[in-house]
């Protein structure tokens, strides 16, 4: 199979697949680390900075979701050649992958962006407890 690739073709499948990869991976590690320490994640924010944090946990999951499809999609792409009608068609990324990769990347990034603003909430209901004379 590799003898029939483009060597530049194959390259964009490989770069393909690896950032399909370290979406995952951050997404999972990311969504592991909030969880693991979601007693202080919840202890320390009020309860618009907890719904963030749940709105970033459930965007990261369909981060990873959406990374697997694109993975999927890579892999069928790849296959597709070998089978009939395909055989004369010219391989290329296309829709079919190009569709779930972007949606991982947009929820990765809109999740980030959650767990940063409900960082941003926590600190800041923090500092006002601080400051509640006891």
């Amino acid at each position: 199979m590799n003898d029939i690739l483009d060597p530049q073709l194959q390259l964009a499948f490989s770069y393909a697949n690896d950032l399909a990869k370290q979406i995952i991976s951050l997404s999972t590690g990311i969504l592991a680390l909030t969880i693991t320490f979601n007693k202080d994640v919840f202890a320390s924010g009020s309860r618009r900075a907890i719904r963030y944090i749940i709105a970033a946990w459930i965007l990261l999951l369909i981060s990873i979701v959406c990374g697997i499809w694109s993975l999927m999609a890579l892999t069928g792409t790849l296959a597709q050649p070998l089978e009939g009608n395909y055989v004369n068609r010219p391989l290329s990324i296309g829709f079919n992958a190009r569709f779930p990769a972007a949606l991982q990347i947009l929820f990765f990034l809109f999740g980030i962006a959650l767990i940063i603003i409900h960082g941003i909430f926590s600190f800041g209901s923090q500092s006002s407890q601080d400051q509640t004379p006891k």
